[in-house]
């Protein structure tokens, strides 16, 4: 048993929040909480979102071609992040990012290289493969990310 001499107390400090973003529910109230977290304490929020290549993009044609370039997915990552985004108090430093690639993996090196204190992230998100509990993205980064993770359901 500790006395309280003993006991060691632990002060997070946030200066800097990652919140990854897909348009989803989930992600919608992991960024309300990243916004009000660096509102208290004067953080900056990046809000991210990720372009991944896979078997769920839409078939390559004429009429879509324009979205498979660089400027039309930053377009689109940027369109995701936005529609999240337009609530944010006016007070606080936001950053906004397209990564591309696997989801989790580019949320993490973006974690690390950008020395983000934390990331803020929803339980699931639009992909169509989901866990029984969690997302298989946030149960990879709450799994392999070196810094705390906060998963909003």
């Amino acid at each position: 048993m500790f006395s309280v001499q003993e006991r060691q107390v632990i002060i997070m400090e946030f200066r800097k929040i990652l919140v990854p973003v897909d348009g989803s529910n989930p992600s919608i109230d992991a960024f309300r909480t990243g916004a009000d977290l660096a509102l208290k304490y004067g953080a900056e929020l990046e809000v991210v979102t990720v372009i991944n290549f896979n078997n769920e993009q839409p078939i390559l044609s004429l009429g879509n071609l324009e979205k498979f370039t660089e400027e039309g997915l930053q377009k689109q990552g940027m369109a995701v992040i936005d529609s999240v985004v337009k609530d944010v108090p006016e007070n606080v430093k936001l950053t906004k990012v397209v990564l591309y690639g696997d989801p989790a993996k580019a949320i993490i090196e973006e974690q690390e290289t950008g020395k983000a204190d934390c990331i803020i992230l929803g339980s699931r998100g639009l992909g169509s493969v989901r866990r029984f509990f969690m997302g298989s993205v946030s149960t990879e980064i709450v799994h392999n990310a070196e810094c705390p993770v906060f998963v909003i359901r």
